[in-house]
This record gives structure tokens, sequence and C-alpha cells, in this order.
């Protein structure tokens, strides 16, 4: 009990305190998650906004540039000279101006001036829009990817002379990626293709990888920003968040893995689980205390009633205990005091029943003892007088039943002589009828032999038949090969042949009819032969039972036979038995007669001695019950002392 109540004690504040563990560990990461998604999504705004800032300020310089004197009005060594000295500010990009046809006319480095006409950042900054942010190209001078930031150059009237462009080199961006790419983090940008233009692994960003399989980059294309969770290269899970740009179209991505979030989790359960152990032993000494100050007095009364099962009254529990078991304790020992007091007296009582009933014993002994004596002399004289009498009465009917039998012998033996004689005439008759049926029996024999021979000399006659249905198919076969042969060489003839190639193919129809029927045929006489060779297996099988009912038939014969030579001489030795039987009836009668006179004497004697005999018993019987009630009450007490004796009073 002590265990179970530990046990429950455990189970009770065990499971809430791990329900609560569990579930404060989901109540926390679940916010924790919320927390890691909105930093890295933070995070990734202020990505956006440093790169958005980079490329705002260069676009707006391109718009302010291009408003300028120089540029607006084509004054080419100006404008040459006001391009070469914005790119020694502005390092990070190559500017150059184009005219309405797409010609390079002034450039701010040394480069061959080149035509973009064909470009799509020059057809959509000559259509008129003001601020244009090309897809990511390769710079046909140093093989490097850039971005073409390109704005409309207007006349004073408003109209469109050409287009001011500015190439930026994109690994002027990598500066931005590398710095948030720490602590486990990834930062990097893709095009409106989902292909990658920044990164910080320069093998991802030289193969330009493209990323527009994975389900944020093409929703992102869409226009939309969030954060997703996704699966990495080697299978790790990771959390990546993304902000779409509409000015440039790009994809700023912020790429981090969940070691930060693990360990914070994994920090958080292993403290839960530290205090969880710590209160489940807490719970557990508790549970030991409670369960030896409820179990202490359970125990004292287990131990008492071991005692009290042994016999030892002397027990004594002390309990002050105000509770259910306190009380029980302290009515068990009321009650086992009263049990004390009532055995002492059973101790006293017994002695005085015992002491009683072992004189009424004696003087019940003394009396049977006495009434006894009388008892066996009258009955031997009264046994004497009953077996006389018996003996003369059981001769009597002995006799009387030997008589009858005898009687009754010589009736049966005239009937056995008689039923003897007309066995013996069944029997011979039944012996010819066996004759005729072992006669019939040969008969239907030979006619089996004959039917299996009959029927096996038609299935020779079947597979003879099968031959000549062979040979019939090969004759059709070669006519059909004929009337072949026949139809090719009518062919070759031509016209003149046509009517012997009608004869050809009727032969050839009639050989192919021959030949089906002789398949029919051949089938048929199969299927005769195999019923043939059945019929001859049943008709062997049918002259071998009948050659051993023969056998049988003619042994009952023989036997039948034997019969009616044992019958005529058990009817002779009757006919003996008869005679003498009846002389035995007439001396049994006279024996009867004898026998009854001495009964009737034996029967008067019999019945004086028994009244005597009978007015004795009846004495001797009150007597015993007097002794064995005595004896019985002696028995008793004693049982009642030893069952007190076993008790320490």
């Amino acid at each position: 009990m002590k265990k179970m109540l530990i046990i429950l004690l455990m189970l009770v504040s065990g499971i809430p305190l791990l329900s609560s563990t569990v579930l404060s560990y989901f109540l926390f990461t679940k916010p924790l998650e919320a927390d890691y998604y909105a930093v890295n999504s933070g995070k990734a705004d202020v990505f956006k906004t440093e790169t958005q800032a980079y490329i705002n300020e260069r676009m707006e310089f391109v718009k302010a540039l291009a408003r300028t004197s120089a540029i607006k009005n084509f004054d080419l060594p100006a404008a040459k000279k006001l391009i070469a000295d914005v790119q020694k500010v502005y390092t990070d990009i190559g500017m150059a101006l184009d005219d309405n046809q797409g010609r390079q006319v002034a450039r701010g480095d040394d480069v061959k001036l080149g035509t973009v006409s064909k470009r799509e950042f020059y057809q959509e900054a000559i259509s008129g829009k003001e601020e244009v942010a090309s897809k990511w190209l390769k710079s046909t001078t140093t093989g490097k990817p850039i971005v073409i930031l390109a704005a409309p150059v207007r006349t004073d009237d408003g109209k469109i002379a050409g287009v001011l462009q500015a190439a930026i080199n994109l690994d002027a961006l990598k500066k931005f990626v590398t710095k948030w790419s720490v602590n486990g983090v990834t930062a990097y940008i893709l095009d409106q293709d989902g292909k990658v233009i920044v990164h910080p692994n320069e093998k991802a960003m030289a193969e330009t990888k493209d990323m527009s399989s994975q389900p944020f980059v093409q929703k992102a294309i869409k226009g939309h920003s969030g954060s997703e969770e996704i699966t990495g290269e080697n299978g790790e899970r990771k959390l990546v968040s993304y902000v779409y740009d509409p000015r440039t179209h790009w994809i700023i991505c912020m790429e981090k893995t969940y070691e930060e979030y693990n360990a914070v989790s994994k920090e958080m359960l292993l403290t839960n689980l530290a205090v969880l152990v710590v209160t489940m032993i807490i719970v557990v000494l508790i549970s030991i205390f409670i369960s030896n100050r409820i179990t202490r007095p359970i125990v004292q009364l287990v131990r008492a009633t071991e005692s009290l099962k042994n016999g030892d009254l002397k027990v004594n529990i002390a309990s002050k205990g105000k509770d259910e078991i306190g009380r029980l304790a302290q009515n068990f020992q009321v009650m086992v005091a009263g049990l004390r007091e009532l055995l002492k007296h059973v101790a006293v009582s017994t002695e005085v029943v015992s002491a009683a009933s072992q004189q009424l014993t004696a003087s019940a002994q003394q009396s049977a003892a006495n009434a006894e004596q009388v008892t066996a002399a009258i009955a031997e004289i009264s046994g004497s007088a009953e077996k006389q009498a018996g003996f003369a009465n059981d001769t009597t009917v002995l006799v009387d039943h030997i008589v009858s039998e005898i009687k009754q012998i010589v009736a049966d033996s005239t009937k056995a002589a008689s039923a003897s004689q007309g066995a013996a005439q069944l029997a011979a008759t039944g012996g010819k009828s066996i004759e005729s049926a072992v006669a019939q029996m040969h008969s239907i024999e030979s006619s089996v032999a004959d039917s299996a021979n009959v029927v096996a000399k038609l299935g020779e006659r079947s597979t003879e038949i099968g031959q000549i249905i062979d040979t019939i198919s090969g004759i059709a076969n070669q006519t059909n090969l004929l009337a072949l042969n026949a139809a090719i060489e009518a062919a070759r003839a031509g016209e003149q042949g046509r009517g012997f190639a009608v004869v050809a193919e009727e032969v050839r129809k009639l050989a192919e009819q021959s030949e089906t029927a002789a398949k029919q045929i051949t089938h048929l006489i199969g299927e005769i032969q195999v019923d043939t060779d059945n019929a001859v297996v049943a008709m062997n099988k049918g002259n071998t039972e009948v050659k051993l009912g023969t056998d049988i038939v003619s042994q009952a014969g023989q036997t039948f036979n034997e019969i009616i030579d044992q019958t005529n001489e058990v009817s002779q030795q009757i006919r003996v038995i008869s005679a003498s039987i009846e002389d035995m009836a007439v001396s049994g009668q006279k024996i009867v007669a004898a026998i009854n006179n001495i009964d009737n004497m034996s029967k008067s004697n019999a019945n004086q001695t028994m009244q005597v005999s009978a007015a004795t018993q009846e004495q001797v019987a009150s007597v015993d019950e007097i002794r064995k009630a005595g004896q019985a009450l002696v028995e008793t007490a004693d049982q009642l002392q030893t069952a007190v004796s076993k008790f320490s009073l």
C-alpha cells in the first residue's frame, strides 16, 4: 500500500507538472518563433532600405545630370568632361550619353563608343520612362555583372533627345551583403527573374544561381514580401525573409539558420526539465513522508492481526490518532480485550462440562456392558433357531425352484428337439440355394469375361480406324498441296488457265473439308478409345468382384453343410436329455414334502426367541445412545479446550 500511495501521489503531482512544462515550452516557443521571424524580417527591411538608398541616390543623380545644359544640349566636350568628373567622385559607376538613335556619343572613360539601341533599358528610357533600372547585364568591357540606371534627356521644349545611362558594378553592392552575412545570416539579392546578382559567395554570384523554383521567390516576383521556412542544400532548416523593391524589381533576401532559435529553445527546454526533475524529487520526498505517516498505524494493525491469527491475545496497539485509522486501531484494541475475557469464561465452563460428561460416560458404559451380555446369550439362541428355520426355508425354496426348472427344462427340451429338426430341414434347403447361387456366379463371371474381351476388341478396332483416319488426313494434305500447286500453275497460264484454277480451288476446298472431317473423326475416335479403356478397366474390376463373390458363396455352402450335420447331432442329444429330466422331476417332489415339515417346527421356535431378543435389544440401544451422547460431550469439551489453549491469555 505504501508503494501504491507513493506512486499515486507522484502521478497526481507529476502529470500536471509534466503537462505544464510541455505547455509552457510550446507557449514560449510560439512567440519565440514569431520574434525570430520578426527580427529577420526587420533585418531584411533595413537591408532593402540601404540598397534602395544606394540606388536611389545614383538614380536621382542621373536624373539631375540629365537636366544639365551640357547634357541636354549635347555639348559633347562639356558633357564628356562633366561625366568624367562625376566618375571621379562615384567610382562605382560608368556613365555614357546616348543620342536618339542609340549611339553612344560621350563616355566618362576611354572605352570605345558603342550602340545600345536594342537594349531594353534604352528603349524604355527613349520612350519616355523617367527612370529605368535594367536587369543585370554582363559588362562588355569588364565581363562583370552590372545594372544600368537610365533617364531620358529632354531639350528645353520637352522633346526627348537621348538617354543618359549609368552602369553600376554589382560588386559595389557586395559590401552590403557582406555586412549582413554574419552569425548564421546570409544576405543576397535576386533580380526579377529569381537569379542571384549579389551574394557573399563568389561562386553563387559568378554562376548567377537560379532560385526561381523556390516558392518564396515566385511570390516575391509577383510583388509580395514576407518570411518563410525553407530547406537548405544540406537539408538543414532555414528561415528566409524577402522584400520586393518596386523600383529595381530586385528581391532583397535575408536567409538565416535556426541554430540561434534552436539554442534558445533548447536552453529553455533544459531549464524546464531541470525544474521538473527538482520538483519531482521534492514530490517524492513529500510522498514518502505522507505515506509513512498514513501507513504506520495500518502496519501496526496488520502486525496485530497476524499475532491474533497465531493465538496471541496479548497484543497492544497504542494509537492516539483522531482520524478514521486511529479510531479503527482503538476499536480493534477494545475488540481484542473483549475476546480475551470471553475465552477465559469459555475455558472455565469447558472444564466443568468435561468432568460431568466423563462421569456420565462411565455409568453408561457399565450398563451397556451388562445389557450386552444378556443380549448376546439371547441372540445366540435366536440366531441358531433362525438359522435352522432359514436353512429349512431356503432348502424348500431351492427344491421348489429345482422342480419348477426341471419341468420347464422338459418343456424346453421338447421344443428344442422340434426346433432342431426344423433347423436341419431349413439348413438343407439353404445349402441347395447356395449351390444354385454358386452356379449363377460362375455364369456371371463367364459373361463378364466375354464382355471384357468384346470391349477390348472394340478398342483395337478403334485404333485401326484412327490409323485409317491418319492416312485420310495425309491424303487430304497432299491433295491440298496439289490443288495449291495447280492454282499456281493456272495463275501462270493466265486467261487460259482460269477454268483449271476454279477446279483446283474446289479441289482444295474439298481437301480442306476432308481434312477437317478427318480431324473431327480422329477426336471422336480418341474419345471412344478413352471410353473403351475405361469400360475394359470396369469389366476387369467387375470380373474380379464376381470371382471374389463366387469364392465367398462357395465357402457359405460348405458352412451350411457343416451346420446341417451339427443340427442333426444336437437334436438327438436333446431327446436323450429330456427323458432323464422327467425322472428327476418325480424325485424332487418327494424332497419338498419332507422339508416342509422341518420348516414348520423351526418357525415356531424362532418366533418365541425373537420376542425375548427384541426387548433386550431395546434396552441395549437406549444405554448405547446414552453412552454415545456422553462420548460426544467429552469430545466437544476436549475440542473446546484445545481451541482455547491456542490463545495466550
